[in-house]
C-alpha cells in the first residue's frame, strides 16, 4: 500500500494573506504543508487526509503497550519485555499477532504503531483480516495507517524480517468516527501523484558534488575516484563517503544525487545510523526533502554487497514555502467521503488545473456531479438528477479558485473571485465518490469546505 502522508490538525491560514480565517470551517485538503515536509518528491499518494478533526472509537487491540506478557501470540524470536514487544532477528521472517480484531464492515480504522528500534531496511508488512495495510520499511517513530475492512474480524499480524532486530510498542487499533475523508488511488497505478516544487531554496551546501577531477572535500573509506564520479565496490567492510558541517538539526533541506548500483541501496544515513528510505536508491536520480537529525551527510550501502557510484550531490536549505506543489489526479483516482453538506456550504478549490477539455472534466462524483463540459458549461446533476448550469467559462484550464457555495436555495459559482453565475434549487447535493466513478480528472493544490455560505469579500481572500 502507497505510504499515508498526515498533515496534522487545525487551520493553516498562510494561503490567506495573513487574515483571520473565516468561520464555519470543516475540513482542508492540501498538497502542500509548511510545517510537515514529510511528502517525497515524485511519491504516489493513496489518502490525502483531510483536516476535519478527527474523533475515534474505544481501542480494539487488547494489552496494545505490552505492559504484560499476555494476549499475543509469539511468532519464533519475539519476546515481551519491560513494555515493548521485541524480535531478535535469528528467526526468519516473523509475526506477533492479536487475532479477533472486530472491525465492522463500512467503517474506516486507524492502526497507529510505534516502532522503537529497527536495524535492518527490510520491509515490516503489516496485515489485518487476510489485507495488507503497509509493505513498506518501517523507521523509527510512530506510523499511522487507514484501514477499511472487507470482512467485519481478522487477525492483527506485524512482521520483522530475518537478520534485524526489530522492536515495537503502543499498537493501537480504533474506528475513526470523524474526519475519515481521503484520497484513493484507482486502477491508473500511477497516480495520483504529489509534484513538488521549491523555488525558494538557500545556497549550494555540499563541495564537490559533481566529482569533476578527485573526491576533494569527502571523507572517504572504500570509496574512490573514477571516471567523474564516486565509486564503492562494498563487501560488507566498513565504508562510507562523508562530507562535514553539511545540515543544521531541524531544518529542511532539499537532498539530491544520482545513483547507479548493482546489488542493494546506496542512500544517507540518519542520526541513528540508519540509511534513509526516501534518501536512498539503486538507480537514477534521488530527490527528496529531509528535516535533518544531524550535521554531517554519510553515504552508506543499505545491506548487502554493491557497486555503486554516487554523482551531482546537492543539499539546499528549503528557505519557504511557495506552494507550487500540487496533487495530480489520473482517470480513474477519486476524493471519497467528503463532509456531508444538508445545508448552507462553501467548496473552495485552489490552484485547479483541468487539463486536456476536449471532453467533461469532473471535479467530483457522487450521486451529483459536478464537472465542467467540453463546451465550458458548468453543472450540477443533483440528487433529485436535476441538472444546475451556471454558465460558461470557455477554454479555461487553469484556475487560481473556483467556489461553490449554497445559501438557502441559491449555488453560486466563483470563477476567480468572480461570480460565474448563480441558480436556484431545492434537491439535495451530495458530494464524494460512490461506487468506481472517478471524481477528479487534473491536479489541485487545496479544498477547503465550509459549513456555511462565505461572503463574496471571504472569497476574493482566496485569490
Amino acid at each position: 500500500m502507497p505510504r499515508r502522508f498526515g498533515f496534522g490538525l487545525g487551520f493553516n491560514t498562510s494561503r490567506l494573506s495573513g487574515l483571520p480565517a473565516p468561520s464555519g470551517f470543516v475540513a482542508k485538503y492540501q498538497a502542500y504543508d509548511v510545517n510537515d515536509f514529510t511528502l517525497v518528491t515524485g511519491s504516489n499518494v493513496s489518502q490525502w487526509d483531510d483536516r476535519t478533526t478527527q474523533t475515534f472509537g474505544s481501542e480494539l487491540v487488547t494489552n496494545s503497550d505490552f505492559n504484560t506478557d499476555s494476549d499475543w501470540i509469539k511468532g519464533a524470536g519475539w519476546t515481551i519485555s519491560g513494555g515493548t514487544a521485541e524480535y531478535s532477528g535469528n528467526n526468519g521472517t516473523s509475526a506477533i499477532q492479536q487475532p479477533n480484531i472486530n472491525t465492522p464492515i463500512g467503517n474506516k480504522y486507524l492502526i497507529t504503531i510505534d516502532v522503537v528500534y529497527n536495524e535492518g531496511l527490510g520491509t515490516n508488512p503489516i496485515d489485518i483480516a487476510g489485507i495488507r495495510v503497509s509493505d513498506t520499511h518501517l523507521d523509527i517513530g510512530t506510523h499511522e495507517f487507514i484501514y477499511t475492512p472487507v470482512i467485519s474480524s481478522g487477525t492483527l499480524l506485524i512482521y520483522a524480517r530475518d537478520g534485524e532486530r526489530f522492536e515495537i510498542d503502543n499498537i493501537s487499533v480504533k474506528e475513526i468516527l470523524t474526519g475519515a475523508n481521503h484520497l484513493t488511488q484507482g486502477t491508473s497505478t500511477s497516480q495520483p501523484v504529489l509534484n513538488q516544487a521549491y523555488s525558494n531554496l538557500g545556497d549550494e551546501e555540499v563541495t564537490n558534488g559533481d566529482f569533476d577531477t578527485d573526491l576533494t572535500g569527502w571523507n572517504t573509506i572504500f570509496w574512490f575516484w573514477e571516471s567523474g564520479k564516486a565509486k564503492l565496490i562494498g563487501d560488507g567492510s566498513v565504508q562510507g563517503l562523508s562530507q562535514s558541517n553539511i545540515f543544521e538539526i531541524g531544518k529542511i533541506y532539499l537532498v539530491e544525487f544520482n545513483i547507479e548500483s548493482t546489488g542493494g541501496n546506496v542512500g544517507i544515513q540518519n542520526a541513528a545510523n540508519q540509511v534513509i528510505p526516501e534518501l536512498s536508491g539503486n538507480t537514477g536520480r534521488v530527490s527528496a526533502i529531509w528535516k535533518a537529525d544531524r550535521t554531517d551527510i554519510n553515504f552508506k550501502r543499505a545491506t548487502g554487497a554493491v557497486t555503486a557510484t554516487l554523482d551531482n550531490i546537492s543539499v539546499k536549505e528549503v528557505l519557504a514555502p511557495d506552494f507550487n506543489n500540487k496533487v495530480d489526479f489520473g482517470a480513474n483516482d477519486f476524493m471519497e467521503g467528503l463532509p456531508p453538506q444538508s445545508g448552507d456550504f462553501t467548496y473552495v478549490f485552489k490552484g485547479l488545473i483541468t487539463g486536456d477539455r476536449s471532453s467533461a472534466r469532473r471535479l467530483f462524483d457522487a450521486t451529483s456531479n459536478f464537472k465542467i463540459l467540453a463546451s465550458g458549461t458548468i453543472n450540477i446533476l443533483t440528487d433529485a438528477s436535476n441538472i444546475i448550469t451556471f454558465g460558461n467559462i470557455g477554454s479555461q484550464t487553469i484556475f487560481d479558485s473556483l467556489v461553490l457555495k449554497r445559501q438557502g436555495t441559491t449555488l453560486s459559482l466563483y470563477i476567480d473571485s468572480a461570480l460565474l453565475g448563480s441558480n436556484t434549487s431545492s434537491d439535495a447535493i451530495s458530494f464524494g465518490r460512490v461506487g468506481s466513478t472517478p471524481s477528479i480528472n487534473g491536479s489541485l493544490q487545496e479544498l477547503y469546505v465550509y459549513d456555511r455560505a462565505l461572503t463574496q469579500s471571504e472569497i476574493r481572500r482566496f485569490q
